[in-house]
């Protein structure tokens, strides 16, 4: 294969990526179906490239592929074995496909990039953060003008601000590696104008967990700044072990909360019955769980639902990742998932010094957002990851002293 051959390839996986993180967020906002769409695009083409340049790079970590592998065999294991759940059985694998894009990305090389150039990286990211700043303050203060005008409902007053939680769940996490680049750049005024545009668009929304998010992850890249080791293995400690309890913290928290359940928002109120369900279903079946996507056929037992206000339907998801891996695929499932996570986020101990802080701070807004909304195979949310995902492994080819053994492009 001649030179120039590869470097037209390297040129277009170039284009192609930035590309997609050009429009990722904005089209998000507009349209948070578009996420997935993007994130499979980018991901099929980089796939292509790749496959005609340098395939080996196409291969995944050895640890990961293992326990890959051995997810797959545990879901097929259960969902056409154990799980009484006939759809649930029919849908899983589409499900884990996805997730393993996500896999993939994050622990091949799949993302390296010989053509990439850091200004170009920086100056698409500046601009898609700040259109999607404007058009999202635009959207949330005019009660969604651009929206109504474009589907015709201009008349409509009931179209609900909760549409743009998803593309502000994005915003906020994809802010973290943007803040680095422009940070690195010298824009340090620039960044802070930024994050403080963040956090008001978060307060302007409708989605109480996205000004969570930017407080836990401003507080996150703090402490990470100024104790790294500690803040990390806290943080790494707090996630297992409320992954490992969560059943039980669940069960008991709707009766600890119901001493002041008058002054609890109602949607807050809805994720504690929620989970309370799901706690009790993952108590009584505790080793292999019921099967991905079991939530929306779970009955309420009328025993339960004398003790709820809101939640009187099944629900799609849990609305919490721990307790819906509790509920899909047992302790046995948590276990290999754990294990999964752990070798693929693995590589961030290399991390140092600035980026380090902005990749902490991005997994705390992902952690906190994953833990209290959105269901953990839902397509749109994996997106977002796995776009992060593709942004992080970007930085630090564009910057190699950010981590302490840069990768090479041979």
């Amino acid at each position: 294969m001649g030179k120039k051959f590869s470097e037209k390839v390297d040129a277009l996986k170039w284009f192609i990526t930035l590309f997609a993180l050009a429009v990722f967020l904005p089209a998000g906002l507009m349209a948070k179906q578009s996420m997935a769409a993007v994130f499979i695009l980018v991901v099929f083409g980089l796939f292509l490239c790749t496959l005609v340049t340098r395939p080996s790079f196409l291969i995944p970590n050895k640890t990961v592929i293992f326990s890959f592998v051995l997810l797959c065999g545990y879901v097929a294991f259960t969902h056409y074995t154990t799980v009484a759940c006939t759809p649930c059985a029919g849908k899983a694998f589409g499900k884990v496909l996805f997730f393993a894009l996500v896999i993939w990305v994050a622990s091949s090389r799949l993302v390296l990039m010989p053509a990439l150039k850091f200004s170009s990286l920086c100056n698409v990211l500046l601009i898609s953060i700040i259109f999607s700043i404007s058009y999202l303050a635009l959207e949330l203060v005019m009660d969604a003008y651009v929206y109504r005008t474009v589907t015709g409902r201009l008349s409509d007053p009931s179209v609900a601000l909760s549409r743009f939680n998803r593309g502000t769940s994005a915003l906020i996490i994809l802010l973290w590696p943007t803040l680095f680049l422009v940070f690195h750049k010298g824009f340090k005024l620039a960044a802070v104008f930024l994050l403080i545009s963040a956090f008001c668009i978060a307060a302007l929304g409708d989605s109480n967990s996205a000004i969570a998010s930017v407080i836990l992850a401003l507080i996150a890249a703090v402490l990470t700044w100024i104790y790294p080791r500690f803040t990390l293995g806290v943080i790494i400690i707090t996630v297992i072990g409320f992954s490992l309890l969560v059943p039980f913290i669940f069960l008991h928290l709707l009766e600890w909360f119901q001493p002041v359940a008058n002054i609890i928002p109602p949607s807050t109120l809805d994720r504690l019955e929620i989970w309370h369900r799901s706690a009790v279903a993952v108590i009584e079946q505790p080793v292999l769980g019921y099967g991905i996507g079991v939530s929306r056929y779970l009955p309420i037992p009328p025993e339960l639902a004398s003790l709820y206000k809101y939640f009187t339907v099944p629900t799609t998801h849990p609305h919490n990742a721990p307790i819906q891996i509790w509920l899909e695929l047992g302790s046995i499932g948590l276990g290999i998932m754990v294990l999964l996570i752990w070798f693929v986020c693995a590589p961030m101990k290399k991390l140092r010094g600035e980026y380090r802080v902005a990749v902490v701070a991005a997994s705390a807004a992902i952690i906190f957002t994953g833990f209290v909304s959105y269901g953990f195979w839902q397509e749109t949310w994996l997106s977002i990851i796995g776009m992060t995902v593709i942004l992080f492994k970007l930085i630090e080819q564009a910057i190699p002293d950010v981590t302490a053994s840069a990768n090479n492009i041979p």
